[in-house]
């Protein structure tokens, strides 16, 4: 990214990011404050940069759940605050996504907030290089969703479908790239490998998240629990599993069907063996290596011209995390995927391979229809009075011992429903507490107390927190 905007306004990029070096940082400042340099590329930090007479805020991918900080303090979105800060400069804001934030959209359709938001749309997809006439149109590629069900009762046990392994052949021969993703939000899911039917919670509607402990599945909405079937409650088959598989599976299968081909590893484990992100990326732009397989950091705007293949191994598990944000979490992933393919001069192909081929976020991924998908799920959301209709707060309460959290959590709720009994106003729903996910981080046991309503923070700050809580407004995720 800034090697794009280093190309275009020489000698006036600054870059602000927290792994600089100190003495790095005060100078990127000083220039800037100076106003020697009057562009600043970087992540949430990059907001507080000291620019003079600011004119222009722009958030790429604006629906990432990164820009919202949660720890450490101060919890904020960075969309947010970019909101206030082009309020306050009289600058324009542009927040940019293929996907957009379903609150977002809803604002810029519905002409929330005063008018303050304005729907812009790029319907098609075109060529990024610098040129005299209208660059031509790139068409999207083809997408074809795979039921792994169907091939589980083929005999196919291998992670790659007929479909993806054909694709795969095809491409390496032509001499072009491929990539491969890996799901890994959502291990704990408990799904039939005959039906691909999760477990669900009777009162949510949500996958029940598998605890080693019993076992027992329990869902991370209101609670409940339940002892792990035998038998899938859909269909009667006894194949339920958790599902998950590596990146390093995935690269010895790679390497049994297509021999010694060259494969770059795009995850956190592989980055200091490959020397950083800019080594991996160069290694796969460059044509060194064939195909890339990786995690979530493969699907934001990879832009290599000879990938024409883009395989998703298994949509189901961020579909089946225990979130009301999962489906839309899972489209946008799906979606941001297929965008990786194809934007050279060949054609792509994206193979989605799924236990749940007709859920509602894969069929509309696989067609590019993002206003098919906002569609249901607002018609979804509505009734559950979730974001945009209502907002949420959530407090998260932790402790050494599993008593000492339940003991916490329970004070908070008693401290809330009396405080909702005195209120004027319509309080919010109370939910909880209940187990977040994991139910343990980093040896503090967690318990958490969700409110949803038009607005939970007056109710909040009607109550003392103890030690050991903290709470947060409008959270990017209830696990």
């Amino acid at each position: 990214t800034v090697a794009r905007f280093e190309a275009r306004f020489p000698g006036r990029v600054a870059v602000r990011h927290s792994a600089l070096r100190p003495a790095a940082a005060r100078e990127q400042w000083r220039q800037l404050h100076a106003g020697e340099r009057q562009i600043v590329v970087g992540p949430r930090s990059a907001l507080f940069a000291p620019l003079r007479n600011l004119g222009l805020i722009i958030l790429d991918e604006e629906h990432e759940w990164t820009y919202k900080q949660s720890e450490p303090h101060p919890r904020y979105h960075a969309r947010d605050a970019a909101e206030h800060l082009a309020a306050r400069s009289d600058a324009v804001l542009v927040l940019g996504s293929a996907t957009p934030d379903i609150t977002t959209m809803w604002r810029a359709q519905s002409g929330a907030q005063a008018g303050a938001h304005r729907l812009l749309e790029l319907p098609t997809r075109v060529e990024s290089a610098p040129r005299t006439t209208p660059p031509p149109e790139t068409p999207l590629p083809d997408v074809e969703i795979i039921d792994l069900r169907d091939e589980l009762r083929r005999g196919n046990r291998s992670v790659f479908s007929r479909a993806l392994a054909d694709a795969l052949n095809a491409a390496l021969n032509a001499g072009e790239q491929a990539l491969l993703f890996l799901n890994r939000r959502g291990l704990a899911a408990y799904v039939c490998r005959a039906c691909g039917a999760a477990v669900e919670c009777a009162a949510c509607q949500l996958p029940l998240t598998l605890h080693r402990a019993g076992p027992v599945l329990q869902c991370h909405e209101c609670g409940r629990r339940e002892r792990a079937a035998a038998a899938c409650p859909a269909c009667g088959d006894e194949r339920l599993r958790p599902m998950s598989f590596g990146l390093q599976r995935i690269e010895d299968e790679l390497r049994a069907q297509f021999g010694d081909i060259p494969i770059s590893r795009w995850d956190r484990d592989n980055l200091r063996a490959a020397g950083g992100h800019a080594a991996i990326l160069d290694e796969f732009a460059s044509g060194r290596s064939r195909v890339l397989i990786g995690t979530q950091m493969i699907a934001k705007g990879l832009d290599v011209p000879a990938v024409t293949v883009a395989g998703v191994l298994n949509a189901d598990l961020s579909l089946r995390m225990p979130d009301y944000t999962a489906p839309e979490r899972t489209f946008q992933l799906l979606t941001q995927v297929a965008g990786r393919a194809g934007r050279g001069g060949a054609p792509g192909r994206v193979i989605i391979q799924t236990y749940s081929p007709d859920h509602y976020a894969v069929q509309s991924a696989a067609a590019h229809d993002y206003a098919g998908f906002y569609a249901a799920e607002m018609r979804l959301r509505a009734p559950l009075d979730y974001p945009p209709y209502g907002r949420l707060a959530r407090i998260l309460c932790s402790a050494r011992t599993v008593a000492a959290a339940d003991e916490l959590a329970e004070t908070v709720r008693d401290r809330l429903a009396r405080a909702a009994a005195a209120s004027i106003e319509p309080p919010p729903e109370i939910i909880g507490p209940s187990e977040p996910w994991p139910a343990r981080l980093r040896g503090r046991w967690r318990r958490q107390i969700v409110l949803r309503g038009p607005d939970p923070a007056p109710l909040l700050r009607a109550i003392e927190l103890p030690r050991g809580c903290t709470a947060e407004i409008d959270p990017t995720s209830l696990l």
